[in-house]
């Protein structure tokens, strides 16, 4: 991906989601508004950013702690279940977090 695709993409999509509060389009500020508590959010978003995070923890190779994958895939999926009991709040928001931080860099171009 060259460097112009890398800053046109985001700028393009940050452009149609901000389209409707531009017009104010109360539909959409009022999702907007209620995305951080809502529940059904919080389980699309985090639960696919935990999947995604246990899924590269489970293939850990050996030099990043890959013999104790297995203890830590069990620890996180723990850590992960219970903040859905434990810290509900803004779980939405957190899950948006975790998949833009598990995100991959783009690659380098070849030479």
């Amino acid at each position: 991906m060259s460097l112009f695709l890398a800053t046109l993409l985001p700028g393009l999509l940050l452009l149609v989601l901000g389209a409707p509060l531009l017009l104010n389009h109360q539909g959409y500020v009022t999702m907007l508004k209620r995305l951080p508590r809502s529940s059904t959010a919080a389980v699309i978003f985090f639960g696919s950013g935990a999947l995604w995070f246990l899924w590269e923890v489970w293939h850990l190779s050996v030099a990043d702690f890959g013999e104790y994958h297995v203890p830590l895939t069990i620890g996180f999926a723990i850590v992960a279940a219970l903040s859905f009991k434990c810290v509900p709040d803004f779980l939405a928001v957190r899950g948006l977090c975790v998949l833009t931080l598990m995100r991959p860099a783009p690659s380098p171009a070849a030479p």
